[in-house]
């Protein structure tokens, strides 16, 4: 079970630093994934009949992002790529990396 300790550990890594409500971040996650597939899922259908894909992308981008969204605090200098770069770096390292 040492994945799911990897896991909780980061999430409360990620609200000490940032100072986020931990919880609240994990509830971006599980929310945003669902309405992420269902977003990718409107793009591809407008794909297929020749609509525009333009809002169905912003959207789905937004969400995917929504974490990292609320992450950010515009008061500090960090960019959202910045915390994508972190937030996707810390993670991969956390996984496959063990001290």
């Amino acid at each position: 079970m040492s994945w799911w300790k990897n896991i909780k550990n980061y999430y409360v890594m990620l609200g000490e630093k940032y100072s986020v409500e931990p919880n609240v971040f994990v509830g971006i996650h599980i929310i945003a994934t669902p309405l992420f597939a269902a977003a990718v899922g409107w793009l591809i259908y407008n794909q297929r009949k020749g609509k525009s894909i333009l809002l169905p992308a912003i959207i789905a981008r937004l969400i995917f992002n929504a974490a990292n969204i609320y992450l950010s605090d515009f008061r500090n200098k960090h960019s959202l790529v910045d915390l994508s770069y972190t937030y996707y770096n810390n993670y991969y390292q956390q996984l496959f990396h063990h001290p």
